[in-house]
């Protein structure tokens, strides 16, 4: 789990704050002015945090796949989930440069589509059952 620095001179979380994965519950989203250095001002999305944690600003494709996640694409509905951040090394910028960035995936915990009212870990389970039953008889047909 990544430790966010308290000794960072940005207000807003970076790809070194995301490390293997951060817990993000996301409190509130805006669209702000932002100064940031070598783009000047420009109006952003921002994400605030429930939890304590910084703020990020949360590019077209973090948006995408938050809305993915979550069911909606609208921000409203985000409101309360948890999403995890992490430090993606592949990122790159619009040039074609590899420059690392943060990036958004499902939380660890985050509720799994229950089957039959089980629990999320017995719905995993059921779920991965009968994937290898599907494949066991697609070997054998």
């Amino acid at each position: 789990m990544a430790v966010v620095s308290a000794t960072s001179k940005s207000q807003f979380l970076s790809k070194e704050d995301g490390g293997d994965g951060l817990e993000f519950v996301i409190g509130e989203v805006k669209r702000e002015t932002v100064s940031t250095p070598g783009k000047g001002e420009t109006t952003e999305t921002v994400i605030y945090s429930d939890n304590g944690i910084k703020p990020f600003i949360c590019n077209p494709t973090n948006a995408k796949r938050i809305a993915q996640i979550v069911g909606s694409r609208k921000s409203k509905d985000w409101i309360g989930k948890t999403i995890q951040l992490f430090s993606d090394p592949s990122v790159r910028n619009l040039k074609g440069e590899t420059v690392g960035g943060l990036r958004v995936r499902e939380a660890a915990d985050a509720p799994f589509k229950s089957f039959f009212g089980l629990s999320a870990v017995a719905s995993r389970q059921v779920a991965a059952n009968l994937h290898q039953r599907r494949l066991r008889w697609c070997r054998a047909n």
